[in-house]
Order: C-alpha cells, then structure tokens, then sequence
C-alpha cells in the first residue's frame, strides 16, 4: 500500500497495513492510496482533529478515518489488462468489481492484421 498526501506541513507515518496521516497546519489535504494496479482517492480531508488513519484490510478494501468518523471507503476490485499483441493499446480497467461483466473495448489495429477476438488463454 502507497499512500501520499499533499499539504505544507505533512508527515506520512506508513505502516504495513496502516498509515497515520498528521499535518502541522490543521489544513484539508489529499490523500492518494495505491496497490499493485488500483487507485483511491480522497479530495480535501479536513485534518482538524490532527490525525487520519489509512488502514488497508484483508478483504482488498481501504479505509480512511479521522477519529471514529470513516471518511471514506472503498473496496478494490480487480484490474482486466488487455494484450493487443503490438496493436494499438487498450486502456486497463481497474477496480472491477469481483463477478461483474465488462464491456468489450474496441478492437485494437495493426498493419497487416485482421483482428479476430479476444481470448482468457494465451492462443
């Protein structure tokens, strides 16, 4: 877990599956938290009570709280990475929810090929 976090006065204390968040200037503050291929973010957490803790949980899920109030939420999904073979790139879709459907990208391009579908399994 990464977490990051813009203001003057700052300090980002990590931990393994935590982070304490404190800020010399009592001020609102950004707060980005990262795993391997998900992003969460959190706009203008107000740090008046001086310290937000960031706790990442064993179900895929980060949580972000300023004393006993939970400023946010949010449970990562998982990351569908398309392999265009040299075609024209394909945007990775992150934080899909588990079991849920996607919805099928546009084919990618490459001179002198026909596209013919996408696979699960190396073809």
């Amino acid at each position: 877990m990464t977490v990051e976090g813009t203001s003057t006065g700052l300090t980002v204390d990590p931990g393994t599956d935590a982070a304490v968040i404190t800020s010399s200037d009592n001020t609102h503050v950004n707060i980005s938290v990262e795993n391997d291929m998900n992003k969460h973010e959190v706009a203008n957490v107000n740090l008046s009570s001086g310290i937000v803790q960031v706790t990442e949980g064993n179900e895929n899920n980060v949580e972000i709280r300023s004393g006993e109030e939970v400023i946010s939420s949010n449970t990562f999904g998982y990351s569908v990475v398309f392999n265009s073979q040299c075609g024209t790139p394909v945007t990775t879709l992150t934080n899909v929810p588990s079991g849920s459907n996607i919805t099928k990208p546009a084919d990618p391009q490459r001179d002198g090929y026909f596209f013919e579908g996408w696979y699960k399994e190396d073809t």
